[in-house]
């Protein structure tokens, strides 16, 4: 299963971004347009991830409907299993444009006559690259982290579900706690995350001219 961050994903999308300010409008219009959907599905991502620590320790309560409420973090489990797939797949999305924003890039710079403007250029791009670097190093530390994560909530969920009883659930507190506990450290890599990339939408996206009120439009 892929999960919310895939080895390969940043550190290869993050050279094809660091290509996409100088590749023709379109392309930047689309990437610009998949980067959002990645911050909105990695804040959906965040969200699961609460909700099912919220329901595990609803269920390691004292005095619950031990059944109802293993069913509810199973659910909890299971839409956060399917929001990974959703991010994983807008990351393939991103990284097979690859190719075309590299060739692109080089084929930009290469038509750049004035040197002046060449070396800024390539300035901007380095300094883009510098930031992508470091977007990558905290992506691949988090990812790792997540992984282990999901895996351990995994598997308290196939533990509970042979064993969902006090005693049970009694034996298996302390890894409750620790998946409590790494869900708010995971949860705060995200927000930084989902803010680099907040700052490189912001630095790719062309603008626009604000929308126009009714009142002003019917004039």
């Amino acid at each position: 299963m892929k999960l919310l961050f895939q080895a390969p994903f940043l550190s290869t999308l993050l050279i094809a971004l660091a290509s996409c300010a100088s590749v023709g409008t379109d392309q930047a219009s689309s990437t610009v347009s998949d980067l959002k959907k990645l911050q909105k599905g990695l804040a959906e991502g965040r969200q699961a991830i609460t909700a099912a620590v919220t329901t595990l320790n609803q269920l390691a309560a004292d005095d619950v409907d031990m059944v109802a409420e293993y069913k509810a973090f199973a659910q909890a489990v299971d839409r956060l299993k399917s929001k990974s797939k959703s991010v994983s797949s807008t990351n393939e999305r991103l990284v097979s444009r690859r190719e075309a924003f590299v060739a692109s890039w080089a084929k930009g710079l290469a038509g750049i006559q004035n040197a002046s403007m060449k070396e800024r250029a390539t300035k901007r791009h380095n300094a883009m690259v510098e930031k992508f670097d470091y977007l990558n190093s905290i992506s691949e530390k988090s990812r790792s982290d997540y992984n282990q994560w999901f895996n351990d909530i995994v598997d308290v969920r196939k533990y509970l579900e042979f064993d969902l009883n006090p005693g049970g659930i009694a034996s298996v507190k302390t890894y409750i706690k620790s998946v409590d506990k790494g869900a708010g450290k995971i949860n705060q890599d995200l927000d930084e995350i989902s803010s680099e990339l907040g700052q490189l939408i912001t630095n790719l996206e062309a603008t626009k001219p604000p929308a126009e009120t009714g009142t002003a439009a019917g004039k």
